[in-house]
């Protein structure tokens, strides 16, 4: 069994070996922890036998351990999170690869704004992200995301007041999102990094497409 915890620099996966599948009873007992779904060994594992984990990006791990019926056995392992596929293998006693599996990172990249921010120092400075999509941003939002990102702007102290009102006084779709993403662009790269995140919650499905990856900038 997998689980891992997503930090916005470090991920830190746990895997367990079990005598059997609790999965039922130990589900609950690891806050913070998303349970991942990987493939089951073709065979069982020996009792009492030696394995290693070897994850190659990992930059700390445990040492190998023993698969034991008293307790269960895991691994806890930290690397850096790079927001790309995780690859893992299982090796035994005799150095011979027992279990292999690739976690993908859309298992663990969810799709809250915390998770937006992880891969902003992958894609460029935020205001460098929305800049490249501004054309397919107005082709493709949604009225009713317009309205929420403006209610989201103005709550985040990104807008004023007079300057949301002069975006809804707009009528047409299309020159209503010019305006939204020109006025947040001109404000740099804090204010194009809130835009972002907000967008990634309120419509996951267009902030994948444009392919935006966000993060709050230090205050």
């Amino acid at each position: 069994m997998l689980y891992m915890t997503v930090k916005q620099s470090t991920i830190i996966p746990r895997l367990y070996m079990f005598p059997s599948d609790p999965s039922q009873k130990q589900e609950n007992k690891f806050q913070g922890y998303l349970r991942i779904p990987i493939s089951r060994p073709e065979d069982a594992f020996k009792l009492n036998s030696s394995f290693r984990l070897q994850i190659p990006s990992s930059i700390a791990n445990n040492p190998k351990l023993q698969h034991r019926t008293d307790i269960p056995s895991f691994f806890r392992v930290v690397m850096k999170n790079t927001g790309v596929d995780i690859e893992m293998e299982l090796i035994g006693d005799d150095d011979r690869t027992v279990w292999n599996d690739l976690v993908p990172k859309d298992e663990y990249l969810t799709d809250s704004p915390s998770t937006c921010a992880v891969l902003c120092s992958l894609s460029g400075s935020a205001k460098q992200q929305l800049g490249s999509v501004r054309k397919e941003f107005v082709i493709r939002v949604s009225e009713p995301v317009l309205n929420s990102l403006l209610d989201g702007l103005l709550q985040d102290t990104v807008i004023n007041q007079q300057e949301m009102e002069s975006v809804k006084v707009t009528a047409e779709r299309a020159e209503k999102a010019r305006k939204i993403m020109d006025m947040v662009l001109g404000k740099g790269n804090k204010s194009s990094s809130r835009m972002i995140v907000l967008l990634c919650k309120i419509d996951h499905y267009l902030c994948t497409e444009l392919q935006l990856t966000g993060v709050e900038e230090p205050t």
